[in-house]
């Protein structure tokens, strides 16, 4: 009898293991599934026009139910409600993994940019680039680089009078052997540094510091926003060439542009716009802010609706893959469309710089530059009508081939958000 009682032990061990691992499989197979990869790939937020094309798609699999905004009939017409909403994915009718925000509401109109513009920023103090050997009469010293400052830092002010350029720094600094207190941003991080200049063999007092405080550039207007005059550009920070820091900006001006010549891009090798514009006379905005997604100001004046008029701007998820159009001024015949490719989609649920990689398809665009461009950075890309990102970056190897972030995340930037 013992025998029997442990046999069935035994067979019903072995019965509940192959179930455990029978169990394991299917759930394995289920999260690899396709359904299951379109699920985890759905953003956070979805526009009503998206949500009406990818959500009925997930729910003609049969694996999921949807509980709120999205309600579904026999024949899979959806019929999304008025104003935001929410719908919550339900595995088989009763186990929720996952809930998508719904926005329905007013439209956000734009206005893509694509012309060439000047970017002239004066910058908050004066940063450090370098330090540069001072001759004194009792040899040479560095008293910047013996007093802890770094490259990439910022002077604000010097005995709590604050740095308006490199000039203003020079006539702070005290005669004699008298130590100065600079207020100094390193970073996020605020320092007190003390610092003594020194006499060099004509009697000049020096720090021993290579500094910049102003930067000027070419790029591409974004777009704007009639209304308010708002206007976004580059979708990428002006950053110092030497320290690679981010510029703050105390003054920057937008100016107008003129294309002077182009240097194609090639493999390993990043082509380049030439700009044209004079900062006492072509000046058609300001900067406030400059940021790791790009700059944004004001216009003088309403531009008019450009080459597209206005348009609506796109959620991240109604983004895909596919044929586009990218704005841009590559010559003098001002802000032309050319044909893209969407190659490559990463959904996004908050602010990041890389959302799409693109390819330029246009051989008029492709014969001219090469694809893409330094310059070319913040030319507006459009998809189904719809304002969906802008360009970055150029690939070094393959000039055809860039980086967009998604127009939305330079939007909220703009207004504040």
């Amino acid at each position: 009898m013992e025998g029997c009682v442990l046999l069935l032990k035994k067979h019903m061990q072995r019965t509940v293991r192959y179930f455990g691992y029978l169990a394991a499989l299917l759930l394995t197979a289920l999260n690899f599934s396709g359904p299951m990869a379109q699920l985890r790939a759905l953003p956070d937020v979805l526009g009503a026009d998206a949500a009406r094309e990818r959500i009925p798609a997930l729910l003609s699999s049969g694996l999921f139910s949807s509980k709120g905004t999205v309600s579904v009939s026999s024949s899979l017409d959806e019929n999304l409600s008025d104003g935001k909403g929410l719908a919550t994915f339900q595995l088989l009718g009763h186990l929720p993994i996952k809930s998508v925000e719904i926005k329905s509401g007013e439209e956000i109109l734009l206005s893509p940019g694509g012309s060439a513009v000047g970017i002239a920023i004066q910058t908050q103090g004066v940063l450090v680039v370098g330090f540069g050997t001072v001759e004194t009469p009792d040899g040479p010293k560095n008293p910047g680089a013996s007093c802890g400052l770094q490259p990439g830092d910022r002077i604000l002010a010097v005995n709590g009078v604050s740095v308006r350029n490199a000039e203003h720094l020079a006539s702070l600094l005290p005669n004699g052997d008298t130590a100065c207190n600079l207020s100094v941003m390193r970073e996020n991080q605020s320092l007190t540094v003390s610092l003594k200049p020194v006499s060099d063999v004509n009697g000049s007092f020096r720090l021993g510091l290579w500094v910049r405080d102003s930067t000027a550039g070419v790029g591409t207007l974004s777009f704007y926003d009639g209304e308010n005059r708002r206007f976004a550009a580059l979708g990428h920070p002006v950053s110092d060439v030497d320290t690679h820091s981010l510029l703050t900006v105390q003054e920057g001006n937008l100016l107008s542009s003129k294309i002077v010549s182009v240097v194609p891009g090639a493999e390993g090798s990043p082509g380049e716009l030439t700009g044209s514009f004079s900062t006492r006379s072509d000046t058609i905005g300001t900067i406030d802010s400059n940021t790791e997604y790009g700059i944004f100001g004001t216009l003088y004046e309403a531009y008019e609706n450009g080459l597209c008029g206005q348009v609506p701007l796109a959620e991240p998820g109604e983004a895909h893959t596919g044929g586009a159009v990218l704005i841009s001024t590559v010559t003098n015949d001002g802000p032309t469309a050319y044909d893209c490719e969407i190659l490559r989609i990463s959904y996004q649920n908050q602010a990041s710089a890389k959302g799409m990689v693109l390819r330029i398809t246009d051989p008029e665009l492709i014969q001219t530059t090469g694809g893409i461009v330094q310059g070319m950075s913040g030319s507006p890309v459009l998809q189904d009508g719809r304002l969906i990102g802008v360009v970055t970056h150029v690939f070094v190897n393959d000039p055809l081939k860039g980086y967009c972030i998604y127009a939305r995340w330079m939007y909220d930037k703009m207004i504040g958000n």
